[in-house]
């Protein structure tokens, strides 16, 4: 199994920060990118949709204006005249000056007229009248129009008149004057598709809504008329508007970016210098737990992290001069030197920066900020039932010398460990009792003595597991024997496990086995453990009789 990491406080800020800050404006760079472009373009097709309204009001204007002049052709008498003969025309006929006034009109816009019967047959061609079309009128193709021809006086239907209309009349190409810059307008037939006017972009491609050509995006805007019948297609591109846009969100991006990026980096630094002491403190104290107490931390920062780096040195300091004087005299008395120094020295500086993180989590509005406090809370806790434990050991070992029975601190330890065997799940049992043992000793520190074994018993086991007592004595030494079924203790950690502050529990402090010893040794007597991974743990604790037992 995988044991994850926790983050570490820096780590931490600079996550909220990231995901809080940077990378939402990140996003808001995404969206301003995108919001230039559609931005650009809603521009550019509502000019189109002006362009196009032009364009179709200026053709409509046109087709009217022709088609009245053919309209007034088609109910010209002589035109009905021409209707009523039989014969066909072969060649112009002599027009009145009405008509010539309007035929002349009509080859301004239509290549020539034809008047057809209704049995389809040319009664008269009018040929085109006064000067030829520009070449560019005549370049677009023609549109085919045919206007009904009724008799004045009955309304009967006679006849037809054709004329083929020059689509640029209608509307010239360019179509730059529609109201954006470098447009282009086709006409195409609606039914056949085909362009009705000279085109630079290819016809397939300039009626879809948006396309490239020659490496320009384009849109495009088209509406179809019923009369006459034309598809209208306006086109333009659209990089001369969308461009700005896109210029514009571009160094706004690159602006925020820039903010993210000074400001992640002044986070970067002023944490950095915020959580330096505590990485000291979080290094210092590892190197402790694993028995370097060389190490000493910087007393920089705020005033509370001062406080707290002072109190770790003075602790640590102490703590070098308690195990070195613990040597020296193998006295219990020395461990409630340390015990007491532990607790002046750090209880209260832990008490003061519990109430200020109180304070700070009763005040952040940020889950993620109350989230570590409650998580440093829990660590200050765990720390001060510590500081309260070893306290509360030094206290109660103290060497009282007085003859007593061995028995009684014995069973008063196995009634308060009961508890813990309970709460496992687990059974604390007698295995040998001899009867009275008279031992010259302090019974509240031979209580805590084998209140620690008892416990370390207690969790090493699991449900349904067992623990045994025994005392016995013999050649002038009471024996007491604790033995569980527990896991056992690994053959590398089991010369170690009574040297002070190294325990094989990650939640162990390392000192009761070491305190255990030394209440032993205190009495004059010896503690040996006993064990094999897999196959239980066996301590054992010989100490000598009373003269008088």
């Amino acid at each position: 199994m995988t044991i994850r990491r926790p983050l570490s406080l820096r780590a931490s800020f600079l996550l909220i920060l990231l995901l809080g800050a940077i990378l939402p404006m990140g996003v808001v760079g995404l969206w301003l990118n995108r919001s230039a472009a559609r931005s650009g373009e809603e521009l550019v097709r509502t000019r189109l949709d002006r362009g196009l309204k032009e364009a179709i009001a200026g053709i409509g204007a046109r087709w009217v204006t022709q088609r009245t002049v053919l309209l007034e052709m088609a109910e010209d008498p002589e035109v009905r005249l021409r209707l009523g003969r039989s014969d066909s025309v072969r060649g112009p006929p002599q027009m009145s000056a009405s008509l010539s006034e309007m035929a002349e009109v009509v080859s301004g816009f239509a290549e020539g007229v034809l008047v057809r019967g209704n049995d389809g047959t040319l009664r008269w061609q009018m040929a085109p009248v006064g000067e030829e079309p520009p070449a560019e009128v005549r370049r677009g193709a023609r549109l085919p129009v045919e206007i009904p021809i009724h008799e004045e006086a009955s309304g009967r239907l006679i006849g037809t008149l054709e004329a083929r209309l020059f689509v640029t009349r209608l509307a010239p190409g360019g179509g730059g004057w529609y109201g954006i810059g470098g447009s282009v307008l086709g006409l195409f037939d609606p039914t056949t598709g085909d362009p009705l006017l000279p085109l630079t972009i290819d016809p397939d491609r300039i009626r879809q809504p948006r396309f490239t050509w020659a490496e320009e995006s384009w849109l495009s805007v088209s509406h179809t008329l019923r009369e006459p019948a034309l598809e209208i297609v306006l086109a333009a591109p659209s990089g001369p508007f969308t461009e700005p846009f896109e210029r514009t969100a571009g160094r706004g991006t690159v602006a925020l970016l820039a903010i993210a990026l000074i400001a992640f980096t002044l986070a970067t630094w002023v944490t950095g210098r915020l959580t330096r002491s505590l990485g000291q403190l979080a290094e210092a104290a590892d190197a402790v737990s694993a028995g370097d107490l060389s190490r000493a931390v910087e007393e920089a920062g705020g005033s509370e992290l001062r406080r707290v780096a002072h109190a770790f040195n003075t602790m640590v300091t102490s703590l070098r001069a308690t195990l070195e004087r613990l040597t020296q005299r193998e006295s219990l008395a020395a461990v409630g030197e340390f015990a007491t120094s532990l607790a002046h020295e750090v209880r209260n500086p832990l008490t003061s920066v519990r109430l200020l993180l109180q304070k700070a989590k009763a005040r952040s509005e940020d889950p993620k900020c109350s989230e570590l406090i409650t998580t440093a809370l829990s660590t200050l806790d765990g720390l001060n039932r510590t500081v309260s434990g070893a306290l509360s050991v030094a206290q109660s070992g103290l060497v009282k010398a007085g003859t007593i029975d061995l028995r009684a601190p014995l069973e008063a330890a196995m009634r308060t460990a009961e508890l813990e065997f309970q709460n496992r799940g687990a059974h604390l049992q007698w295995l040998r009792r001899a009867d009275l043992v008279r031992v010259h000793g302090d019974a509240a520190a031979l209580e805590r003595l084998f209140l620690n074994l008892l416990l370390n018993a207690a969790q090493a086991l699991g449900r349904e597991g067992r623990a045994s007592v025994g005392l016995e004595t013999g050649e002038g030494v009471a024996t007491v024997s604790i033995v569980d079924s527990g896991q056992g203790i690994p053959a590398a950690d089991l010369e170690r496990v009574l040297q002070p502050f190294y325990s094989t529990r990650a939640e162990g402090t390392g000192l009761g086995l070491a305190i255990a010893r030394q209440i032993v040794t205190a009495h004059g007597g010896a503690l040996s453990i006993a064990s094999e991974e897999g196959h239980g743990t066996e301590v054992r604790v010989d100490l000598p009789l009373a003269h008088n037992a």
